[in-house]
């Protein structure tokens, strides 16, 4: 009996001592997890030009060029990327299998309830991709107005909320996985047009000679939706890490380096934000 007293004993005092362990090892945020583990993990969907695979594998665009910028404010300079479906970030973020989203997010408010944004890294314009001989809606609104034309959306992007907000029945919305095939919707034309944003169509398009893009005003009631900034997104709670992506990219958005990386993905001076603290969205 004494024996198994004493064995008790050394398996509690153990035990005791393995959670204290685990209590003082353990990361206090996930600012504290990065500097351990050595790298910060990031997520994107292929949607150029905020966030694609080049030729040679490396990850590209707007958003990943704003991260490596903002480097600079956290206590690594490595990034292990992993690519994903736009429905699947958002659940990978709240679960903590990624610790920041660098793929073209506006912070709308319905993804302010689910997210935390950095300030703005690029801004952007609403735009239609349409077939040079076909119809050419001058917006969304257009949509609702004419009871024949067909819309384009990617799934997951804020134009397929906007329509949804508009009341377009839903035979009249074609939404498509990503850029290229919606390309070839319009093309093909299953779609009159395809809606996204100015930098994505214009560095799409290229010198397409059947297609053809241009930009729009939205309707007042869908404006923050289609027209807009993106930002970089965190997990709710996790203020350290959110706070130093804020000042690297404080010292990082328009830059020489910002501008130049910019302007070979497409977009042009006005999608840069201006000033030191315009834009920030923190809740």
């Amino acid at each position: 009996m004494m024996k198994l007293q004493c064995f008790s004993r050394v398996c509690g005092a153990l035990l005791l001592a393995a959670v204290l362990f685990a209590c003082r090892e353990a990361p206090k945020s996930a600012l504290d997890r990065i500097e351990r583990q050595g790298f910060l993990r990031a997520a994107y969907t292929h949607e150029p030009p905020y966030a694609f695979l080049d030729s040679l594998g490396q990850v590209q665009g707007e958003s990943p060029t704003a991260l490596r910028g903002a480097l600079s404010a956290l206590p690594v300079d490595s990034i292990r990327w992993m690519r994903m479906d736009f429905d699947e970030l958002l659940p990978s973020l709240a679960e903590g299998r990624i610790d920041v989203v660098a793929s073209g997010l506006f912070p709308s408010e319905e993804r302010r309830r689910e997210m935390a944004f950095t300030r703005f890294t690029s801004c952007s314009e609403a735009a239609l991709l349409v077939r040079r001989d076909g119809p050419r809606p001058r917006g969304l609104m257009s949509f609702v107005r004419d009871g024949t034309l067909t819309i384009g959306v990617v799934r997951g992007a804020v134009e397929e909320r906007a329509v949804d907000m508009l009341g377009i029945p839903a035979e009249r919305v074609l939404v498509v996985p990503d850029l290229a095939t919606g390309v070839t919707a319009v093309r093909d034309g299953l779609a009159a047009a395809l809606a996204l944003t100015a930098p994505t169509l214009r560095l799409a398009l290229g010198d397409g000679v059947d297609l053809d893009w241009y930009t729009y005003e939205p309707s007042e009631e869908i404006a923050p939706l289609v027209k807009g900034c993106s930002a970089l997104a965190t997990r709710p709670g996790e203020d350290e890490l959110t706070e130093a992506l804020d000042r690297g990219l404080a010292e990082f958005i328009g830059s020489p380096d910002h501008l130049a990386a910019l302007t070979s993905l497409g977009f042009i001076a006005d999608d840069v934000p201006r000033g030191s603290n315009w834009g920030s969205v923190q809740p």
